[in-house]
């Protein structure tokens, strides 16, 4: 689920900064393990208690190694997301109301695939209509929307039957982005692919991942008969 109904409040202060969150709002998941990301950043695996709620680090520990800090949380007032939820947390001082992106709930791998491309318009083929012909998608450009993290290929079959690879978003300078943070823009890559009938570009969101894909296409070469 996204922020919708969750409340969070920190808590363990040490020098009057808090060192955990306490999210609340998932009664319906109690006993479950549920994954949580905030702003984007996946903080892992958590449990949910029998209060409806659970508790993330503020700090990075063994189990946790991603996290926000109090600091970070409130700088970050209102950022990306939709009703992001209200949380109360302390920085060096008294607690500060302040609102983010939160997502959590039980995780499943969502998918979307292009169809297969066929007529002479659609795989730009010189001598006509491209069923028959083998074809290879080598690259793939998309126009994404606030996304962090996705696997892109032609294939959605697992691993290592599969060819899904994790994107690697780069700012303009070609430097990686930082984990949390979310790309917006057209970008393209090449695919890990080979010559078939199918290679229909897909992608595949397995955490929980802001990730809109406004459109997408591949370049394909076709084996002409």
């Amino acid at each position: 689920m996204a922020g919708f109904g969750l409340i969070g409040k920190g808590k363990n202060p040490v020098a009057v900064v808090d060192q955990d969150l306490q999210i609340w709002g998932l009664y319906h998941l109690i006993g479950s393990t549920v994954q949580v990301a905030i702003l984007g950043l996946d903080l892992g695996d958590f449990v949910v208690a029998t209060d409806g709620s659970v508790t993330v680090s503020l700090v990075d520990t063994v189990s946790q190694t991603a996290s926000w800090s109090a600091a970070e949380l409130i700088a970050a007032d209102g950022d990306y997301g939709e009703a992001p939820p209200p949380i109360s947390v302390a920085n060096g001082g008294a607690a500060v109301q302040t609102s983010v992106s939160i997502v959590a709930g039980v995780a499943y791998v969502s998918q979307g695939q292009r169809l297969r491309a066929a007529a002479a318009a659609d795989s730009k083929t010189p001598t006509g209509e491209s069923l028959g012909m083998t074809r290879r998608a080598d690259q793939y450009a998309a126009l994404f929307q606030n996304t962090v993290a996705l696997r892109v290929g032609t294939m959605l079959t697992p691993t290592p039957l599969g060819n899904m690879v994790m994107t690697t978003f780069r700012d303009a300078g070609g430097t990686p982005l930082a984990d949390g943070v979310a790309f917006s823009g057209v970008y393209q890559d090449s695919l890990v692919n080979d010559y078939g009938y199918d290679s229909m570009f897909c992608w595949q969101i397995e955490r929980p991942y802001p990730c809109t894909i406004v459109s997408a296409t591949s370049f394909i070469e076709t084996d002409e008969r």
